[in-house]
């Protein structure tokens, strides 16, 4: 008997001091045994129920999403896969960890049958011992009262994986008929009853079932006191040896809970939740000095009502080691669709990335993984090929992992984690680079899709398409600048332009009228859009009238000589009433040979100094008979007759990156514009 005899005294025939006989070996975690079959990702000490989520896509807004529970999931997910069957709960029943007879006897269980001639109590602890031999597999078990009645039980059943080899199987006929044979690997047990019977002898230090849950208060800043967690403890019904098992039952809920009712734990997860707990046994506190170990802490710690409390409810691993069991409420999509609360392109010279700035809100415990996915239309202008297509392309722009505790995801250029004083945890930041292959703007839709962290407990035909698996949140447009400096135009030629057009003649109801105006066409080799969509070619005009120094930099034209005739008031060429008209807004009518876009004042930079010039940018059109880009520039010559004109123009990308619009520019041979004429 360990350490329960009364205090002996000595006498002179002692031969050594009398010593309590300490356990030393610690009482065992609980035996999980499960009730029904797993399903994916299920085993004993992961419980797993499941509820689906209906999405309503809407490009713009984001997936709007619906929550089904447990019990209309698994009757949906049957009325379409039969093959696949779903519980709208999940249970598994504790009992406490085996012994054997000796170790029983140690510690006193049998003293009744030792210290007594009756042979009643000789035959009650015989009964009691036939239950040494006892397993979970049995069938049969012996029964505490009468040697002739053994207790039948019809509830169990050997289950197995889908990897199992079918020539490897056992059955409970087997193991009946060679006690303490192997299953097969991927073969497990089940009892499929509302209360276990337990089949051997307990522990007699197992007085209980203790749940421990490490993840509480985590969010709370500072440490929990005492032991920085919380648990529960369950008293097991009935005397030693028949003590009864516990039955953990986990369901659905709308927030997390738990009750204890007779022998059930009825634990709710609300969707998506994830619950860690370490599963121990309790003891009573007139066990404690029992154990070897506790009597090896000081005195002032076995009196202390805290150190007390955690040893007897089965908090101190060296007296009662703990199982991990997760209690999971799996979803097949992430419960939020991920919505960008700002995002911002950062680009700089050279660069053939692009660094998404910025956040995203989602649900991180129900979300493992997230994808910036992006989708883009540009012209491709390949030589070999008779004509620029359209071509649209889409990529994963970057992948991210998201912890469970991440309800707003940082983007920045690298993976970081930033401590921040005063909170329980530190800040993560996610690297968000989008990998381009080249310097081009484009304008990119990005769409931020997460992922389910409860793949591994669906069907993988339940998630076979990515949409089965995430939900997508909505369109934001971002504009990637140019990140490198557009090349020479390579001008074929410049020609003049007529640019005719008829109306009604204004307060004449039988008149028509028809106008020729001046222009210039310009043709332009082939490749365009080098820099990207929205490639112009820019005419360079000088700021004010005083261009020295920018003679040969700016578009110049003057007076024929041969005409007598007043010529253009000033030789540089400069921005007239219709142009400020068009590019300031006022005029928004589509006007061929006219600026598209607002007019910019940008430095030349490839002349010291780096003086600004004003840029105006026309749309190139594409002729498919001669394959040449060419662009039409109306000019108004006014007074002028027949005057000449000598532009200078460059290759020019209005979004790139500070200091990159402007190729270096391009001086035109003088061209003579027709004078205006209305008939």
């Amino acid at each position: 008997m360990i350490a329960r005899a009364p205090h002996l005294a000595l006498t002179s025939d002692t031969v050594t001091e009398l010593r309590p006989l300490l356990r030393w070996a610690p009482v065992e975690p609980p035996a999980v045994v499960p009730r029904l079959a797993f399903g994916e990702g299920e085993s004993v000490r992961h419980v797993v129920i499941r509820s689906g989520v209906d999405v309503v896509n809407d490009p713009e807004a984001g997936d709007k999403i619906t929550v089904i529970d447990p019990e209309a999931y698994a009757a949906a997910v049957a009325a379409t896969h039969p093959e696949i069957v779903y519980q709208p709960t999940c249970e598994r029943h504790v009992a406490p960890p085996k012994t054997s007879q000796p170790d029983a006897e140690v510690h006193g269980c049998f003293d009744d049958a030792i210290g007594s001639s009756d042979p009643d109590d000789h035959q009650a602890m015989l009964l009691v011992a036939l239950r040494e031999a006892g397993t979970f597999f049995d069938r049969s078990i012996p029964s505490l009262t009468d040697p002739g009645d053994p207790i039948e039980v019809d509830y169990l059943r050997l289950e197995h994986g889908p990897g199992a080899d079918p020539l490897l199987l056992v059955d409970l006929d087997d193991l009946d008929a060679e006690p303490g044979r192997a299953l097969a690997p991927g073969q497990y047990l089940v009892a499929d009853t509302e209360q276990l019977v337990l089949p051997y002898l307990p522990d007699p230090l197992a007085n209980g079932i203790s749940l421990r849950f490490p993840d509480a208060g985590l969010d709370r800043p500072g440490p929990t006191f005492p032991w920085g967690t919380e648990g529960l403890v369950t008293l097991l019904d009935g005397d030693w040896p028949a003590h009864e098992p516990v039955r953990i039952v986990l369901q659905g809920g709308a927030t997390a809970s738990g009750s204890v009712t007779g022998n059930t734990i009825d634990l709710a997860l609300p969707p998506g939740d994830t619950l860690r707990a370490r599963l121990s046994c309790s003891l009573r506190e007139d066990d404690l000095d029992l154990l070897g170990p506790w009597m090896l802490l000081p005195a002032a710690q076995r009196v202390d009502r805290d150190m007390i409390d955690a040893a007897r409810d089965g908090w101190l691993w060296a007296l009662t080691p703990s199982d991990e069991i997760r209690f999971i409420h799996a979803v097949p999509r992430p419960l939020e669709a991920p919505r960008p609360v700002r995002l911002q392109a950062i680009r700089l010279e050279g660069w053939t990335t692009t660094v998404l700035f910025g956040s995203v809100d989602l649900h991180g415990p129900s979300t493992s993984r997230l994808d910036a996915e992006a989708a883009w239309e540009e012209w491709i202008d390949d030589p070999v090929q008779p004509a620029p297509e359209r071509r649209r392309s889409a990529a994963t722009a970057f992948t991210t992992d998201i912890s469970p505790n991440e309800d707003m995801v940082i983007l920045f250029g690298t993976d970081q984690t930033l401590p921040i004083p005063g909170q329980p945890e530190p800040i993560r930041v996610h690297a968000s680079t989008h990998h381009h292959g080249d310097t081009k703007h484009r304008l990119i839709e990005y769409r931020f899709r997460a992922t389910t962290r409860f793949s591994e407990y669906f069907h993988p035909s339940l998630l076979a398409n990515a949409p089965d698996r995430s939900t997508v949140g909505p369109v934001r447009r971002l504009s990637i600048p140019s990140s490198a400096r557009p090349p020479k135009p390579v001008v074929r030629d410049v020609v003049p332009l007529f640019r005719w057009h008829t109306d009604v003649e204004p307060e004449q109801p039988f008149g028509m009228r028809r106008t020729r105006r001046a222009g210039l066409r310009i043709w332009l080799e082939r490749s365009w859009f080098l820099t990207g969509d929205d490639e112009r070619l820019a005419v360079v005009c000088a700021l004010s009238t005083d261009d020295a120094g920018l003679d040969t930099r700016v578009s110049q034209w003057g007076a024929d000589p041969i005409w007598r005739q007043r010529g253009p008031v000033t030789r540089p060429m400069l921005l007239e009433l219709d142009h400020l008209l068009h590019l300031g807004g006022f005029d928004d009518r589509d006007r061929p040979a006219y600026p598209v876009g607002a007019v910019r004042s940008l430095p030349l930079v490839d002349i010291e100094g780096q003086p600004s010039v004003q840029v105006l940018g026309y749309a190139p059109q594409y002729d498919e008979t001669r394959e040449l880009w060419y662009t039409d520039v109306a000019v108004d010559s006014g007074s002028a007759f027949w005057p000449f004109v000598r532009l200078v123009v460059a290759r020019y990308q209005p979004d790139s990156v500070n200091g990159l619009h402007l190729s270096p520019t391009v001086r035109l041979d003088y061209a003579q514009v027709v004078p205006a004429r209305t008939a």
